[in-house]
């Protein structure tokens, strides 16, 4: 299965927080049968 991992984010948008969730998940999909097909950060607004 293919999976995106989406942030909403204003902080992590802008660069000024690390997206640490967004990167769990990413570690988590290479452990897992699922495959990383996209990422992205996006503001909130």
């Amino acid at each position: 299965m293919r999976v995106a991992v989406l942030t909403v984010s204003d902080g992590c948008f802008s660069g000024e927080r690390e997206d640490r969730s967004g990167e769990l998940i990413v570690q988590w999909c290479a452990r897992s049968e699922y495959e990383l097909a996209h990422r992205s950060v996006v503001p909130d607004e």
